[in-house]
């Protein structure tokens, strides 16, 4: 039960990681398109700036596979997510209470057959 709960948590933990490493990069990659878009200042893609339109294009069809696989990865993840809390539903397992219950039943049955056998 121990290590389920361990292995659920180190699961968690890297899906987060994953995901946060995946937002800074996409998170620079649109700061990056914004301070070459200020740079420019012409109202054209590769006006100005001394970058062809050839760069700017490159770039934003850089920063859409980016996306596009940032959005693929989101989905694995989350379905990794959703099988992890659902093997994590705990409402199968026993009770404390109810184990002790089951302990009495096998303790007694246990006692009868002696009692039988002694007889």
């Amino acid at each position: 039960m121990l290590a389920l709960a361990s292995d659920i948590h180190d699961n968690v933990s890297g899906l987060i990681r994953s995901y946060s490493a995946d937002k800074d990069r996409l998170k620079s990659a649109m700061e990056q398109l914004e301070y070459q878009a200020h740079a420019s200042k012409a109202g054209t893609l590769g006006g100005g700036g001394g970058s062809g339109p050839g760069s700017n294009v490159a770039l934003i069809a850089s920063l859409r596979q980016s996306l596009n696989q940032a959005m693929q990865q989101n989905s694995v993840l989350r379905a990794k997510l959703q099988k992890i809390h659902l093997d994590s539903d705990v409402s199968e397992i026993p009770t404390v209470s109810h184990t002790r219950q089951i302990m009495n039943i096998h303790s007694i049955s246990t006692s009868l057959l002696f009692s039988m056998l002694t007889l």
